[in-house]
C-alpha cells in the first residue's frame, strides 16, 4: 500500500566526533561512542542540546532495536554529557542518561531531536517510536518529550513511560513520530517540534 507524508507541526553508525573539517587527512579523533549490544543500530540517529543545563551540549544517541527491559526492539536512547573537554570516549553502558522503550518493536529513538520546549533553560529530549501501539491503534506511532533538568552525573536510568509528553497517533500504522525536528517556528521564545506520519 502506497504511503503518503504527512507532517504535522506542533507548537509550544559509531558516533565519533572530530575537531576540524578541512580534510579526511588532517581530522583529529575526539571522541568515540560505541554500543556495547550487537545490531542496536546504535547511531542511527544523533541529536545535541544543553539536557542537563551546565552550559555545555550534551550528545543524544539512538538505538532504534535495542532489546532492552521492555523486550526485543523496544529501543533505548542514551545522553551523554557534555564537559569543559569535551564528551568523553565511553560506551552505551556509562551514558549518564538511557531512556528505554518499554513495549516490544516499538521502535523508540527511530527519530530523536532537542530543543527547550517548556522555556525552562534546559534542552528536553524529543523521541520518536513510530511503530508504537497506542490504545486502539497498531504502528499508529508516538513521540515522546523529556524535560531537561539538573540531571544527577552518574547514571540515570529513565523509562519511556516516564516521559513528561506524549503524544499518540490516532490511525493504525501511521507511524506517526517516523521523523522528528525542533526549532522556534513562531518566535515566542519556546522551541516548538515537527514530526511526520506516514499515511
Amino acid at each position: 500500500m502506497k504511503k503518503n507524508l504527512v507532517v504535522f507541526l506542533i507548537l509550544s553508525f559509531l558516533i565519533i566526533a572530530y575537531s576540524s573539517f578541512v580534510s579526511a587527512a588532517d581530522m583529529t579523533l575526539e571522541t568515540t561512542l560505541s554500543s556495547t549490544i550487537g545490531y542496536d543500530y546504535f547511531g542511527r540517529n544523533v541529536a545535541s542540546g544543553d539536557v542537563n543545563g551546565d552550559g555545555y551540549d550534551d550528545v543524544i544517541v539512538s538505538s532504534s532495536k535495542g532489546t532492552t527491559v521492555g523486550g526485543s526492539w523496544s529501543g533505548r536512547v542514551c545522553v551523554f554529557f557534555g564537559t569543559l573537554e569535551g564528551v568523553p570516549s565511553t560506551d552505551s553502558d556509562h551514558a549518564n542518561i538511557t531512556i528505554n522503550g518499554t513495549k516490544d518493536e516499538d521502535d523508540f529513538g527511530i527519530s530523536i531531536a532537542s530543543g527547550d520546549v517548556n522555556n525552562d533553560g534546559y534542552d528536553d529530549i524529543i523521541v520518536g517510536a513510530e511503530f508504537a501501539d497506542p490504545p486502539g491503534a497498531v504502528s499508529a506511532g508516538q513521540v515522546f518529550v523529556f524535560f531537561g533538568e539538573n540531571y544527577s552525573s552518574v547514571v540515570n536510568e529513565i523509562a519511556s513511560d516516564y516521559a513528561d509528553i506524549i503524544i499518540n497517533g490516532t490511525d493504525g500504522f501511521d507511524n506517526f513520530g517516523h521523523a522528528v525536528g525542533s526549532g522556534n517556528f513562531n518566535g515566542d521564545d519556546y522551541d516548538d517540534f515537527v514530526t511526520e506520519l506516514l499515511s
